[in-house]
């Protein structure tokens, strides 16, 4: 009989396994790495109501530090840009897998377009990569077009789509970014000590990736084990033989159907790491802990969706709402916007979960978490208008103009 895990011990394992508990403000730009490390894979995104959610990720685990860190992280190749989860940084010891799935194939959807494109515009790829030789790297901005000129697919250029497809396909990489603009360089000059004769094969990939997914998630469900790396087809024909070779634990989570599973090492200290977690933050809606939305529900009790996309007229909570983590709950979804002219932090609109009762002491601990996102983002103003006058609306503004200056 399988050992039963409580929805609370699975919080708390993900929580922790997330890195989401630990101590703030950080010191140093390798902390940011260890992070990067501890999750996998970073989602980027071009959403910028509040930082971007790369930048925001890193918040929510430390706090305030100089998001130029992370930058120089990409351009002196402590971390690599790649199609993984989605666009994502990611750790260099995930690099050899990666070039196993794009040489399978397997690396997205992206990758499989990418191939087809090349393979149709192969010359110009060539050339372009002989232009990226000769400069060092490239932006795509850097091909100037006639005014007038009709974009193509997705507004991209056609030189765009070339350094996208060699991208995807591993034949460039990110040397750097320049504001939100990627910068290419040649994979042999940004990776000279790298060779395709290194790539591992396809099971120790496939082992890779579902360790390296429960080890980020601390427990995982049979359900959400292919969505990490997005494994799709290729995870059950493996997963049986990693669970015969002894390197995971079968456990039960409480109220859930069907197998779970953790590392051997968190099974024997279960007991210990999930002892309750204290972290007061905000969540990116692209933050590994919630981008799987069913996980978020199932383990949570969260249902949660950004409604960006939905007309405005249709939207329950707001523009850009990002989870509120209190603890071992997710207690909430703010809606907030920074105005960077101005300096200007707005709360827009502030939901509490339906029973969610919150005490003045736990809203102070909000609060302060307000105050520190609001600082980090250069905002001197906190605008209050979106916060409610129901019960918890009430104890939320009391707390946070108690911080603000009188």
């Amino acid at each position: 009989m399988h050992s039963e895990l409580s929805l609370v011990q699975v919080r708390r394992l993900m929580i922790r396994a997330q890195g989401l508990d630990l101590q703030r403000p950080v010191r140093t730009a390798t902390a940011l790495l260890r992070s990067i490390e501890r999750m996998g894979v970073l989602q980027i995104d071009t959403l910028s109501v509040v930082n971007r959610s790369h930048y925001f990720v890193l918040w929510s685990r430390h706090g305030g530090y100089p998001s130029e860190w992370l930058d120089g992280l990409l351009a002196q190749q402590e971390i690599f840009e790649c199609w993984t989860h989605e666009a994502c940084f990611a750790p260099n010891d995930w690099f050899p897998y990666h070039r196993r799935l794009i040489a399978d194939q397997r690396g997205s959807t992206k990758t499989r377009w990418a191939s087809s494109f090349l393979s149709q515009h192969r010359v110009a790829a060539d050339a372009m990569k002989r232009t990226i030789a000769l400069q060092g790297s490239v932006r795509a901005n850097d091909f100037s077009r006639p005014v007038g000129t009709r974009k193509e697919w997705w507004d991209w250029t056609h030189e765009k789509q070339l350094l996208e497809a060699l991208f995807a396909c591993g034949e460039v990489m990110i040397a750097r970014r320049e504001g939100f603009h990627r910068v290419y360089g040649l994979t042999e000059s940004l990776r000279p000590d790298w060779s395709e004769a290194q790539l591992p094969s396809a099971v120790d990939t496939a082992t890779y990736q579902i360790l390296a997914t429960v080890r980020n998630l601390g427990v995982v469900h049979q359900r959400w084990l292919g969505d990490y790396y997005r494994m799709k087809t290729t995870l059950h024909a493996h997963l049986q033989r990693v669970l015969d070779a002894g390197l995971l634990v079968q456990v039960q989570i409480e109220g859930m159907v069907g197998p779970a599973y953790v590392l051997p090492e968190t099974y024997a200290k279960r007991t210990t790491a999930s002892r309750k977690t204290t972290h007061a933050t905000l969540l990116s809606p692209f933050d590994p802990l919630v981008w799987d939305r069913k996980r978020a529900l199932d383990v949570f009790g969260f249902d949660y969706r950004i409604e960006c996309y939905t007309p405005a007229h249709k939207r329950v909570y707001g523009y850009f709402t990002l989870p509120m983590l209190l603890d071992d709950a997710l207690i909430g979804r703010v809606d907030c916007k920074v105005d960077r002219k101005a300096a200007v932090f707005a709360i827009r609109a502030l939901h509490f979960e339906a029973g969610y009762v919150l005490t003045p002491a736990d809203a102070m601990r909000m609060a302060a978490t307000f105050q520190e996102c609001a600082t980090w983002h250069g905002a001197h103003t906190l605008d209050l208008v979106g916060i409610g006058d129901d019960d918890n609306g009430k104890c939320m503004r009391m707390a946070l103009l108690a911080l603000l200056p009188s």
